[in-house]
C-alpha cells in the first residue's frame, strides 16, 4: 500500500508543480517535447516512407530476375563503354532460356514498345505506354481482371489485334470497365480490340506505376508489337524470370548466368555480355538512405534530449529545495531514504512523461496536417506502435535520469538540518 500511497502523492505534487509555475515548467519541459517531436516524427516519417517505397518497388516482384543489357545500379566506377556495346536482349535469348531454367516457374519476354495517343471515338488521351509480352508474363506478374480475360494462346501465337487496357482508360473512355470489353480504340493509328481491363492497381510513391504499372497501359501480344507497331521498342526488352518457390535467387541467378553465356556463345575467358537485375539492388540502396536518416534524426533527437533533461532537473533541484522543511520533517517521523528517493523520481517522470505526451500530441498534429496536403496521393504518415511505445519509454528515462541526482539528494538530507532549512 505504501507504494501506491508514494506513487499518488508524487502524481499529485507532478501536477501540482505545473499548475503553480506553468510557464516555468513549460519551458523546462518544451525540451523534452522538441525533443519527442524530433525523434518520433523522423521515426515515423522514414518508416511510413519505407514501407511505401517498399511497396512501390515490390510491384516488380522480389522473387524475379531481370535479364537486361543495362544493370539498374550505377557505381563510381560504372564501365558505360563496356555496356553500350553489349548485345540487347532479344527474342533468341528468351527462347534460348524458355523451359531450359530448372530453377524458374515461368518466364516472359517483356518490352516497353512505344508511347502514342490512344483513341476512342472522340476522346484521347497522350502519352500512353504500350508493352509487349509473351505467354506466360500473367505468370510471373500476378494480373488481375476487372472484366474481360487474359491472351489465349492461339492469341499469342498468331497476329491478332486483341489488348488488354487500363482500369483508369476503361473508365475514362467508357465509364464502366464493363463496357470495354469488345470495344475498339485506336493506339497510334492501329486498332486494338480490347479483350480485358486489368483490375486497378493505384499509384506508388516511386511512379512505377505510373509507367510500368496496369492502370494507365496498354500490353499487346510480343508477335503483334514486333509485326505492326511503328517504331517498334523504343527500349530494349527484359527477360523476366520469377523462381520456384523454396528456391533462393542466388541459386536463380547462378543457373541463368551459366544459360545465358551458352546461349551467347561465351568462352570462359569473356566477361558477361548482360545484366541480372533484382529488387534487393534497390532495396539495398533504400537501406542505406533510410540508416542515415535515422541515425541523423538521433542525433538531432538527443541533443534535445539533453536539453530537456536539464530542464526537468532543474525543475526538481527547485522542487527539493522549496519542499526541504517537509523532507525533514518526514523523515524525522521514519521515513525511510528509499522512500523519499522514490518520491522524487517518480515525480520526475511523470513530469517527462507530460512533455513526452505533449511531444506525441505535436507528432499526431503534424502527420494530420501532412495527411491532409497529400490525400490525392496514396502515401501517407502513420505513426506505428513501436514508434509510439518508444516515445513513452524514451520519455521514461529521461524523468529517471533527470530526476536522480536532486532525489539523491533529497533522501540524503539530515533531518534537523532539513527543518531548520
Amino acid at each position: 500500500m505504501i507504494w501506491l500511497k508514494i506513487s499518488a502523492e508524487s502524481i499529485l505534487l507532478s501536477i501540482k508543480e505545473l499548475l503553480s509555475n506553468k510557464f516555468r515548467a513549460f519551458l523546462s519541459l518544451l525540451g523534452i517535447s522538441i525533443a519527442i517531436l524530433c525523434l518520433i516524427s523522423v521515426f515515423s516519417a522514414v518508416d511510413s516512407l519505407e514501407k511505401n517505397l517498399r511497396q512501390s518497388v515490390n510491384s516488380l516482384g522480389d522473387n524475379i530476375i531481370y535479364v537486361n543489357k543495362w544493370p539498374w545500379l550505377m557505381v563510381e566506377d560504372y564501365p558505360w563503354w563496356k555496356f553500350i556495346q553489349r548485345p540487347e536482349v532479344s527474342r533468341e535469348d528468351y527462347f534460348a532460356l524458355y523451359g531450359r531454367v530448372k530453377t524458374a516457374e515461368a518466364m516472359a519476354l517483356w518490352r516497353w514498345v512505344q508511347t502514342g495517343t490512344l483513341q476512342y471515338e472522340n476522346e484521347e488521351v497522350e502519352r500512353i505506354s504500350i508493352f509487349g509480352i509473351t505467354q506466360d508474363y500473367n505468370q510471373v506478374r500476378d494480373m488481375d481482371f476487372a472484366a474481360g480475360r487474359y491472351f489465349s494462346e492461339l492469341e499469342f501465337n498468331t497476329l491478332q489485334n486483341g489488348t488488354l487496357i487500363g482500369y483508369e482508360l476503361a473508365e475514362f473512355f467508357f465509364g464502366e470497365v464493363d463496357k470495354a470489353v469488345g470495344q475498339t480504340i485506336r493506339f497510334a493509328g492501329i486498332d486494338l480490340k480490347v479483350i480485358g481491363v486489368m483490375a486497378k492497381e493505384g499509384q506508388d510513391v516511386l511512379g512505377i506505376n505510373a509507367n510500368f504499372g496496369l492502370d494507365n497501359t496498354l500490353y499487346v501480344t510480343d508477335n503483334f508489337a514486333a509485326s505492326n507497331l511503328n517504331p517498334p521498342f523504343e527500349s530494349g526488352p527484359s527477360i523476366l524470370v520469377k523462381a520456384k518457390p523454396g528456391i533462393e535467387l542466388a541459386e536463380l541467378e547462378a543457373e541463368l548466368i551459366g544459360r545465358m553465356r551458352i546461349a551467347r556463345k561465351l568462352v570462359p575467358q569473356q566477361e558477361d555480355n548482360f545484366s541480372l537485375n533484382k529488387i534487393s539492388l534497390i532495396t539495398g540502396v533504400f537501406d542505406q538512405v533510410f540508416n542515415f536518416i535515422y541515425v541523423a534524426g538521433f542525433v538531432i533527437g538527443i541533443f534535445s534530449l539533453i536539453v530537456g533533461a536539464f530542464g526537468v532537473a532543474n525543475i526538481m533541484f527547485v522542487s527539493v529545495r522549496e519542499r526541504t522543511n517537509i523532507i525533514g520533517i518526514k523523515k524525522a517521523l521514519g521515513a525511510k531514504k528509499f522512500y523519499i528517493l522514490l518520491e522524487f523520481i517518480i515525480e520526475a517522470i511523470i513530469l517527462c512523461l507530460v512533455g513526452g505526451l505533449f511531444g506525441l500530441f505535436l507528432v499526431f498534429s503534424l502527420f494530420s496536417l501532412i495527411n491532409f496536403f497529400i490525400q490525392d496521393s496514396d502515401l501517407s504518415f502513420q505513426i506505428s506502435l513501436f514508434n509510439l511505445t518508444l516515445g513513452v519509454l524514451i520519455s521514461v528515462s529521461v524523468g529517471l535520469l533527470a530526476g536522480i541526482i536532486p532525489a539523491v539528494m533529497a533522501a540524503n538530507m539530515k533531518p534537523v538540518d532539513a527543518i531548520r532549512s
